[in-house]
């Protein structure tokens, strides 16, 4: 296993030391936190948090905010390189507060939701930030679990609802053909004017709704070339496998203009 060389020691002796870790993907409600701070009130502390070398809260955010609502100062740091696993002794429990002790971690850990903005820019970061943590059904229904969210996206249905529009009314290319002409007739030397040639795709401008209805009146091939182009999305997993949604607003909004 690799070990990172430590570049600090910062001494920890109070939850004062600590610091929260600003880009938590766990957002934790009142009632999650309000129940931890219940456990430790009622049968003490006995999970243990995670920090690194200059005392950021990697794993155990919740549980620190809790415990300082608890009343509870002091932290005993357990130095760990990775090779051996930390149990924390919890000695004087009644059977009922082991039992207790027991629920509570687990029911704590389940009324956390995950932070869908925070999530959003990690894989922003890194794309592979999330690998093997996630399903692609589980990843929509982090990225869908905010209240700023519907709550349920359906894959649009698209059926025909009036006359098959032509090509010419899928797009609108007129900004793009402005800068074209504009970039033919610089000064620029021909690896610049193509670059930005290139670039000046990005200002084409699709009608998703007249594109569903393209799609709805044509051919299977066709159809289905549409869909490997994401210009409709008939699969949300297939377009998160073909890469080409990540983000639920992006799915969301696809709904809208599709709908």
């Amino acid at each position: 296993m690799a070990k990172a060389a430590n570049t600090s020691n910062k001494q920890i002796e109070t939850l004062a030391d600590l610091t929260p870790d600003t880009r938590n993907a766990r957002k934790h409600n009142p009632r999650n936190v309000g129940m931890l701070e219940k456990s430790l009130n009622e049968v003490g502390a006995a999970r243990s948090i995670v920090i690194d070398e200059n005392g950021v809260v990697l794993a155990g955010n919740a549980t620190i905010e809790a415990a300082g609502r608890a009343g509870i100062e002091r932290v005993q740091v357990v130095d760990a390189d990775g090779e051996t696993i930390v149990a924390v002794r919890r000695t004087g429990l009644t059977q009922t507060q082991k039992t207790r002790l027991a629920l509570y971690d687990n029911r704590t850990a389940e009324l956390a939701d995950w932070d869908a903005d925070v999530i959003a820019s990690l894989v922003a970061e890194d794309e592979k930030a999330l690998d093997g943590l996630f399903n692609n059904n589980e990843l929509l229904e982090v990225l869908d679990h905010d209240d700023t969210y519907t709550s349920i996206v359906q894959s649009p249905i698209y059926k025909i609802t009036s006359d098959k529009p032509s090509l010419q009314e899928l797009v609108n290319s007129k900004k793009q053909q402005a800068l074209i002409t504009e970039i033919n007739e610089s000064k620029l030397n021909q690896d610049e004017k193509e670059f930005l040639r290139f670039a000046a795709q990005r200002h084409i401008v699709f009608d998703y709704a007249k594109i569903a209805e393209y799609y709805a009146h044509s051919e299977t091939n066709m159809q289905n070339l549409m869909e490997n182009s994401a210009l409709v999305i008939i699969d949300f997993n297939k377009a998160i496998e073909k890469g080409f949604v990540k983000l639920q607003e992006m799915l969301e909004q696809l709904a809208i203009d599709n709908g």
